[in-house]
Order: C-alpha cells, then structure tokens, then sequence
C-alpha cells in the first residue's frame, strides 16, 4: 500500500512544537546567567573573608570566572560536536553547579582555617602567603566556573541545525544569557545579600540552579519524542540538518588565528577596564555596591549588543570589518 506524505498540519504543529523547546532553552539559559551572577558577586564577598581585601577578593572571582568559562567553552564545544543529547548535558552542568554551590561554604571555612598556615609558610614574604591562597582559591572556583563555561557551546548544537540561523541562534543564546546575568549581578549586589544574608543567597541559588538542571533534563525528554514522533499515516518526519562537523586542521590558517588573537586582546581589555572602574567609582564610599553596579551596567550592554548583532548576523557578509569599527568605537 503507498503511504502519503505527511500532512502539513502535522508539519505545521511540530514546527510549533520545536519552537516552544527553543524558547524554552532561551528560558533556561536566561534563568542560568542569572544564577551565575548571583554566585559571582557572593564569592567576592565570601572571599574577602579570606584576602581581607575586597579588590583581591574581586580580581581572585574574575579570574577563576573568566578562565573557567574559556576553558569550559574549549572542551565543551568539542564534547558538543561529538554527543547528541545537549540539553540533557546542559541539565547534568547545572546540577554540578548547584551541587558544588551548596559544598562550597565548607571548603571555604576551611581555606579561612588555612589561612595563618600560609602567612606561617614564609613570614618575611607577604608574597608567598598571597600567592598560595590565590592558588588554593582558584582551585575551589574554578570547578563551577568550568561546568558553566561548558553550556554555550552545548545549547548552541540544541537550538541550531542549520548554517543559515547559527548567527542569529548564538546571538539569542548569548543576549538571553547574558541579559540573565546583569538580572542577577544587580538582584544579588542590592537586594539579596542585604535581604537573605550570604547563606540564604547560596541556598536560594543553589536551588534556582537545581530547578534549570531539571527543567532542562524536561526539555530533553520534549527534544527526544518530538524528534522521534510519527505522523498518523506513518510516514516519519525528515530529520532537521546537522551542522557539519569540518576535519580537524593541523594548524589555524593565518586570518583565523588573527581574528582569535584580536578576540583575545579584546577580553584583556574589556576586563582590565572593568578593574580600572571599580577603582574609579571607589571614591562614592559605598564598595558594596560599586562592584555589582559596574558588572551589572557592563552584562546589560553586553546582553543588548549581542541582541542586535544577533539580529543583523546573517546579513552582513564583512564580519571581520564589521568587527574592526566596533573595536575602533
């Protein structure tokens, strides 16, 4: 008997079906820059307790953030092109999060309990005891900051499957993420640490974090049966396009390794004023909220430039240019 092709109702309602799970990832990764953030300024007052200095405190947070997130991202993105089940790594990254949020107070008291140990290692050099508990600090952060740094490239393989819609598809991904984050740098820095205190905020996080790790493993679940769904007639549904997957070159050509160097310089940059306008703006006398201000300002411009690079991605072909005069503005 000859089957007919599907019909495009049902074309038509799994199409719709696949957009609710995109926007839910958006969701997702919304509610997880916003969670990040909130551990993010928390560690730079919980870490104070350690240095005794706030702007160590702060630098010791960015730099296991930064490099957590860029080496999170390397071996993510090369896990991403050899897995097919996303959204459900993305879910089992958060629950680590969550998990090494909660633990992370413990070890914390005990690095403080380390502390006179270190200053104890060479009395004659402050900078021996500082060295060794930016080291031992590092280490504790570096955990979750890798584990969150491993989800972009990770949801980027779940919501694209086409070359045409990888721009604005990253574009979405990062502006959500990152609009999450100024949300949760400014709920954090002015209303939850002065209104829950340093352990409520943890927990509260912590338990945010857990609820997107379980709303993801859902949407996993939604990806799975929409892709393995059948039309009545019987007539199975054609596969959305992987992205392909290039061979491994043996050494990056001259214009991408020039592009990636430009990337690399703008990142030290970027952060080296970040660091400068906190120094800055320290005369206000209100150091609490100095930090939480500057980071939540610098993620919202971040979050609305990535928006609208998102939206006119696909349609500039001179993206190196492009690049050049935004870095020149």
């Amino acid at each position: 008997m000859r089957l007919r092709a599907a019909t495009p109702s049902f074309v038509l309602g799994r199409h719709v079906g696949m957009a609710w799970i995109r926007w839910g990832v958006y969701a997702c990764f919304f509610l997880s820059g916003a969670t990040s953030m909130v551990f993010e300024v928390l560690w730079s007052r919980q870490f104070v307790t350690v240095f005794g200095n706030s702007s160590y405190a702060i630098s010791i947070v960015l730099c296991a953030y930064l490099a957590g997130l860029g080496l999170g991202g390397l071996i993510g993105g090369r896990l991403a092109d050899r897995m097919t089940q996303w959204t459900k790594a993305f879910g089992v990254a958060q629950a680590g999060i969550a998990a090494w949020a909660l633990i992370l107070p413990a070890l914390l008291a005990r690095l403080r309990t380390l502390a006179p140990t270190l200053s104890a290692l060479s009395p004659d050099s402050l900078l021996v005891s500082t060295l060794a508990r930016f080291a031992l600090s590092f280490a504790i952060l570096f955990v979750p900051c890798f584990l969150m740094g491993t989800t972009l490239p990770l949801l980027v393989r779940a919501v694209t499957r086409s070359e045409q819609t990888i721009g604005t598809r990253i574009g979405a991904l990062y502006c959500w993420n990152t609009l999450g984050a100024a949300l949760g740098t400014l709920a954090a820095g002015f209303w939850m640490l002065e209104t829950l205190g340093l352990r409520l905020t943890n927990r509260v996080a912590a338990g945010d974090t857990l609820l997107v790790a379980l709303a993801a493993l859902a949407l996993s679940r939604s990806m799975g049966i929409a892709a393995r769904s059948e039309p009545a007639n019987g007539i199975a549904p054609r596969p959305a396009p992987r992205l392909a997957v290039p061979e491994p070159a043996t050494e990056i050509p001259a214009p991408g390794f020039l592009l990636l160097s430009v990337a690399f310089l703008n990142g030290v940059a970027s952060l080296v004023c970040e660091g400068l306008w906190v120094r800055y703006l320290a005369f206000l006398g209100a150091q609490a909220y100095v930090f939480p201000t500057i980071l939540g300002v610098y993620l919202l411009g971040l979050g609305v430039g990535g928006l609208i690079y998102g939206l006119l991605a696909d349609r500039i072909r001179l993206s190196a240019r492009a690049l050049g005069v935004i870095e020149l503005l």
